[in-house]
């Protein structure tokens, strides 16, 4: 990839804390769940929790296929040519010589 398009680093680290978050969520609500009906009211933070895990997961999931459809996108435009070069500073003498200037001076 071109350097000039690395601006993808923000775009990891929100996917790999979405994917923390989740894991996070997730580990949660199993170690909540209760082993009694007494504590149901933990298990409907479990629940709270499960789907919170599976939210953060849809989100991880979204932001790779965006990530992976843009730096396809910019692929295919890189492969459309070469990259672009730099010109030459034009001097007074090509200047005169392409008639873009007299030479009163």
């Amino acid at each position: 990839m071109n350097p000039a398009f690395t601006g993808s680093r923000g775009t990891v680290a929100a996917i790999n804390g979405h994917f923390l978050l989740a894991f996070a969520c997730g580990a949660s609500a199993w170690l909540v769940w209760p082993q009694t009906p007494e504590w149901w009211g933990f298990g409907v933070l479990s629940i709270v929790l499960d789907v919170a895990a599976v939210s953060s997961l849809v989100k991880a999931v979204r932001a790779i296929v965006r990530l992976h459809a843009r730096e396809r996108a910019v692929a295919e435009f890189q492969a459309l040519g070469p990259p672009p070069k730099s010109s030459q500073m034009a001097s007074r003498a090509a200047l005169v010589r392409m008639g873009m200037i007299d030479d009163d001076a």
